[in-house]
């Protein structure tokens, strides 16, 4: 990934305290939560800022931050705001690259 369109750690901690929020009745119930992972390197595709839950509720890199309903128990969860400047994608069905918008 270009270093102009690296997030931060800061805006990556921001982005997981999102991630946070939009799914905190799984960490509260005792799951071991999501993980900033600033050099993440999904099948050698190149090292970016990614969070990372292979743990989480099914699909939650799809729902991410836009919200929806959750599969495998009908949930309907929020979307929730990114920080300005800042905008993710789904890498895998567990983890999301956080990338920065240049302009």
């Amino acid at each position: 990934m270009p270093r102009e369109l690296r997030a931060t750690r800061r805006q990556g901690e921001r982005v997981l305290a999102a991630v946070r929020k939009m799914f905190k009745g799984w960490i509260q119930s005792g799951d071991t939560g999501p993980n900033l992972i600033m050099d993440w390197d999904w099948l050698g595709y190149g090292p970016q800022v990614s969070i990372v839950w292979e743990e989480g509720p099914y699909d939650w890199a799809m729902l991410f931050p836009h919200g929806g309903v959750e599969e495998e128990f009908g949930f309907t969860l929020k979307p929730v705001t990114l920080p300005k400047g800042i905008w993710t994608e789904p890498i895998t069905s567990f983890a999301i690259a956080i990338i920065r918008d240049p302009s």
